[in-house]
């Protein structure tokens, strides 16, 4: 009643200011002859100080209204997951399923099998990430509920479903979805990243991967390197210029170096859309590392262009045309000819260099999330998606790998035709550019060393027809 009252007077005071403003009446033709218009205004609206605010005079805020339904917490074992994937007695049935049939509704959805789920399960719970609560006080509950929290951020990830839908599938809150995903899932396996992305730090290791890239024709090459761009759906719209490049929305940037196995070795930080190539690779620290540290004294045999064995030293890395001309970054021949020396590199070293593209490919599909747009605000968390995706990518890769031997690439003797800014940890002292007589000394290097990979497979070639026609 007290509300009605008070919502009828401030419309009848609106009313009177609009009266006041039009010059219709004056104060003393409907205040009166009084001498303080602010008191008898105040006297008016039937309140005892005028000064008094809307909030003072409204008193407490209204009560909350009962829940329409008493709350009831949800229980895992009945879950529409557990009972179709995760129950004793049909668990081996998708264990199987996993294995035999790659389009089970399993993989589908979280896009790993049963086995690859239940390791990250045993490794939240073994470092105690996930705890007993009152609600859940047994071990067993434990285990089904963090096995449910798993599955529904890898189902977020593969097919990019909001969280609100992931409670009638586990019947749990879509709150405690978002924060395991974001204060565990994704914090944790960012944590452990060096240990499934890395560079060969050892001799061993280095010669795993350069002996797939020699067989391909490319001896010396530790790598194939390119830069994503993924789209940034919730970017703040202070960020928006710096984040829209050449894209047509604001994207954010990784650059990624791969094997010739489609095993991710390094990850830079995020970049904004609008850096290139050629500033991105400046800030890696994997590039740097190649650059710069032991990788530049490992040797590896070419041949010449007469078929005699010759020795070069430094690891490179394959490229396209858009980037720096650095010994360590080896390029296709622009406007090579095909059937030359050149154009037959050029057509090969194409071929090869596409594995940077494919594992963007594999990525965007397997993880929606990355195809559709990324959407936090925070550009480090954004950062910790992308790497969380490339971590899983190579847990997964060891059992794609096994599926078939190595493809093996054209013949060379076919001719073939129509052919930052950084997020944290910025190093002040890092140069952006180079003297003029250091970019000489580094084009130079990279000449060089890309014609002595022409000539190796000009007496690559050489030598393999001249033991056919002895043979």
């Amino acid at each position: 009643m007290a509300g009605d009252i008070h919502t009828a007077q401030n419309q009848e005071a609106r009313y009177v200011f609009y009266l006041l403003a039009n010059n219709e009446i004056g104060c003393l033709d409907f205040f009166g002859p009084v001498d303080n218009d602010a008191a008898a205004f105040g006297s008016f609206l039937g309140l005892d100080d005028p000064a008094s605010t809307p909030t003072e005079r409204t008193g407490q805020r209204k009560a909350r209204s009962p829940n329409l339904l008493p709350y009831q917490f949800g229980k895992p074992k009945e879950s529409n997951w557990y009972k179709r994937f995760l129950a004793p007695e049909v668990r081996d049935t998708t264990h199987l399923l996993c294995q035999e049939r790659p389009k089970c509704d399993f993989l589908t959805n979280f896009r790993r099998p049963l086995s690859k789920v239940e390791e990250p399960v045993d490794f939240f719970i073994s470092n105690g990430w996930v705890r007993l609560t009152k609600h859940c006080r047994t071990d067993e509950k434990l285990r089904i509920k963090t096995e449910l929290l798993v599955l529904g951020s890898l189902h977020m990830l593969s097919l990019a479903v909001p969280f609100r839908t992931l409670k009638t599938s586990t019947n749990v809150s879509t709150t405690e979805h978002w924060k395991f995903f974001k204060h565990i899932f994704l914090e944790k396996i960012y944590s452990i990243k060096d240990q499934y992305i890395r560079l060969p730090r050892t001799t061993a290791e280095v010669k795993d991967v350069t002996d797939s890239f020699s067989s391909a024709g490319l001896p010396g090459c530790v790598g194939s390197i390119g830069v994503v761009h993924v789209l940034w759906d919730n970017c703040p719209a202070g960020d928006r210029n710096r984040a829209k490049g050449k894209e047509s929305y604001p994207s954010l940037a990784w650059e990624v170096i791969s094997d010739h196995n489609r095993r991710i070795l390094s990850v830079s930080r995020a970049q904004f859309g609008s850096r290139n190539d050629q500033h991105i690779v400046k800030l890696d620290d994997s590039v740097i590392a190649i650059r710069s540290q032991w990788y530049q004294d490992v040797s590896f045999k070419l041949f010449t262009r007469d078929g005699r064995v010759t020795t070069e030293t430094g690891l490179y890395l394959t490229c396209d045309g858009g980037y720096l001309r650095w010994p360590v970054l080896v390029c296709p021949v622009a406007g090579a000819c095909a059937g030359t020396a050149e154009g037959r590199f050029s057509a090969m070293l194409e071929s090869v260099r596409k594995d940077a593209e494919c594992v963007f490919g594999i990525l965007k599909k397997r993880y929606k999330m990355l195809k559709y747009g990324i959407r936090f605000r925070n550009m480090l968390d954004a950062e910790k998606l992308f790497v969380c995706c490339a971590v899983l990518h190579n847990m997964d890769l060891p059992p794609v790998s096994e599926r078939g031997q190595h493809v093996r690439r054209l013949g060379l003797e076919v001719p073939l035709a129509g052919e930052g800014i950084w997020i944290e940890r910025a190093n002040p002292h890092r140069r952006l550019g180079y003297a003029p007589h250091e970019k000489k000394r580094l084009v130079q290097g990279w000449r060089r060393k890309r014609q002595a990979l022409v000539d190796h497979n000009e007496g690559k070639e050489k030598r393999a027809r001249l033991s056919r026609a002895l043979s």
